[in-house]
Parts: C-alpha cells; structure tokens; sequence
C-alpha cells in the first residue's frame, strides 16, 4: 500500500494524463463525425489551455457544385500543456461553424444535415455532444485511472 504522499503525486499524473487523452478522443472524433466537404472545417477544430474560447477566425470557402468531396483526412492538432489541471476548451475556428455544426438553421449548406450532398448525419454534433461525447469522457478516464492502480 502507498502512503498518502505517494497517492497525490499518482492521481495529479492521472488526471493531467487521463484529460489529454480526454481531449484527443473528443476531438479526433469531431473531426471524423463532423461534415467534411473541403476539408476546411475539420482541419479548424483546435483545443486550448484552460477557459480561453476558440474564437472564429476563417471565412467560409465555399466549394463550387461540381467539386467533388475529398477524401475524409484527420489533420494533426495540438494539444498544450494545462497549468494546474486548469482544464481545456475545444472549438471550431470556422465563421460558419455554428451551421456546419447544425445548430444555426440555413436553407444553404448543409441544411441542417439535410442536404442531399451531407458528409455528416442530421445534428451530429447534437447527438455527439450529448449522447456520445460523456461516455467517450467517462472511459478514457476510467481507462487512465485503472492504469495508475
């Protein structure tokens, strides 16, 4: 058994280790659940330190109707050290994010999910962030967690 000094040192290496793997299934699966046309908005999800928000910061390059849709590719992102477990905030960058993430209704684009040339299901993110997303949570950690037995 440890002593309680050696438990502390343990459990600040679990939790800075279990939320960075947090963050890296959430966002690797945003980038694959999200639509993805040009790549542009998939390659705009970025996370960061502590409680700064993602602000947007891209325009929309809209695709013209005969270019065809890319192969889906996961671009590399970073993911920067929390001081003090300060914790992290995940966004898209792209102006169009709130429609591209159907919660913004438009009767271009996407649609709502609805368009008949739609790379992501009818409110995905809806349905990731409230239905997936907290059980993706609760296993990583728990996953992080046992490892430090």
């Amino acid at each position: 058994m440890k002593p309680i000094t050696a438990i502390v040192p343990d459990f600040r290496d679990a939790l800075d280790e279990g939320l960075k793997e947090v963050v890296n299934t959430v966002v690797v699966d945003l980038k694959e659940k999200g639509p993805y046309w040009s790549g542009q908005f998939e390659s705009l999800w970025k996370v960061n330190a502590g409680k700064t928000a993602i602000k947007p910061l891209f325009p929309a390059i809209s695709p013209t109707p005969k270019q065809a849709i890319k192969p889906r590719e996961i671009t590399p992102f970073d993911i920067p050290e929390s001081p003090n477990l300060g914790g992290y905030r995940i966004g898209n960058e792209a102006k169009y994010r709130l429609f591209a993430m159907d919660l913004v209704p438009t009767p271009r684009g996407r649609q709502g999910g609805n368009a008949p040339n739609a790379t992501a299901p009818n409110d995905w993110f809806d349905t990731y962030y409230n239905a997936v997303m907290p059980r993706r949570i609760n296993s990583e950690l728990a996953s992080v967690f046992r490892r430090y037995k």
